[in-house]
């Protein structure tokens, strides 16, 4: 039976310190720690001892190798009990930019080139003077 891939981004697999703090209306109801067992510019997978309800939003730092934090937001799409732990798939909601950069140097996946705007030139005018001719008498 063959695996359909349905991520738009593919995941790279990770071992990171990841700090969760589950989101109600902007407001924050519980902390914890886990880890992300993978990552991409779009979604990660986490693991935690808590489980989170299916449509949580979460606010999440990663601590990335090169030390610098990777901080978003994310909704949980869906959740594994595996042993005494629980793995949330999480797609994140309106990355920003630095998180991002950050996490395609972490994955070592370039971002997608934003298209560039074509940008008409103005016709270069000619260097040379016209050239007076002269009329018969």
């Amino acid at each position: 039976m063959a695996s359909t891939e349905r991520r738009k981004s593919p995941r790279s697999k990770t071992q990171l310190l990841t700090a969760y703090r589950c989101l109600d209306q902007d407001q924050v109801t519980s902390t914890g720690f886990g880890r992300a067992l993978n990552l991409s510019v779009i979604g990660a997978l986490v693991e935690s001892p808590d489980p989170f309800p299916v449509g949580q939003m979460l606010s999440l730092e990663f601590l990335l190798d090169n030390d610098q934090l990777a901080i978003l937001h994310g909704r949980v799409t869906r959740i594994i009990k595996n042993k005494a732990l629980y793995q949330a798939a999480v797609e994140f909601v309106k990355p920003p930019a630095r998180a991002r950069r950050l996490i395609a140097l972490q994955t070592g996946k370039p971002l997608a080139a934003p298209a560039k705007k074509s940008v008409k030139t103005p016709a270069k005018k000619s260097a040379r003077k016209p050239v007076k001719r002269k009329t018969p008498k």
